[in-house]
């Protein structure tokens, strides 16, 4: 039986057995744990993972760091940040150093749901996350923002709520094909090919 290895980076016991209990059950996970990127660095950098769970608030070398750290060795690491940190300079600086996502420990209730999403090449961001992201490019001209019909708006935005093409089909009461098509239509007036290359490109643009 195929099975994900999963590194979990959190230095909060509590939490990391909250993890534990959440992908845990899971005979398809496998879990690593690592209370500090140094020992990320150390014993586990060099391991391959199907996806990592990183905190910001670390003790000494904190996530952010982390992720410039493997950014500048060009790893292939699949980082998503779980955390509960929502400061748009941390949400912005963890995207544009690689993070695959973005989760607030307080708003994450089906993390295994999650994990799969991750794991089948889908990103997320939570709630509180997303209003970041869309508050930032809803501000700031995005070139070929204005060439989307109103319909490709509001998909957009769901998209960057981490919502798959199935879901945002259920609940605009669309078919999956007709987002799908407009999805497409979207990545064609953005310019881009694929939904991270579509939130690199809005968090690539500067300031509020």
């Amino acid at each position: 039986m195929e099975r994900y290895h999963i590194g979990i980076i959190e230095d909060q016991e509590h939490f990391v057995e909250y993890l534990e209990e959440r992908l845990g059950k899971d005979d398809k996970i496998k879990l690593s744990k690592f209370d500090s990127a140094e020992s990320f660095i150390e014993n586990g950098n060099q391991e391959i993972f199907d996806l990592i769970y990183l905190d910001i608030n670390l003790k000494e070398m904190n996530g952010i760091d982390l992720l410039k750290h493997l950014y500048s060795f060009n790893s292939e690491h699949k980082i998503a940040i779980l955390t509960t940190i929502s400061s748009d300079s941390v949400i912005f600086n963890a995207l544009e150093f690689g993070a695959i996502g973005y989760l607030l420990k307080s708003e994450v209730s089906d993390l295994l749901d999650i994990t799969y999403i991750f794991l089948n090449g889908g990103t997320v961001i939570t709630p509180t996350i997303a209003f970041h992201v869309l508050r930032k490019f809803k501000k700031i001209p995005i070139s070929g923002f204005e060439r989307l019909s109103d319909r490709e708006k509001q998909i957009l935005e769901e998209l960057t709520k981490g919502y798959t093409a199935e879901e945002v089909a259920s609940h605009f009461k669309l078919s999956t094909h007709t987002v799908r098509t407009q999805i497409r239509s979207i990545y064609s007036k953005l310019n881009v090919n694929n939904r991270t290359m579509l939130m690199n490109k809005l968090n690539s643009y500067e300031g509020m």
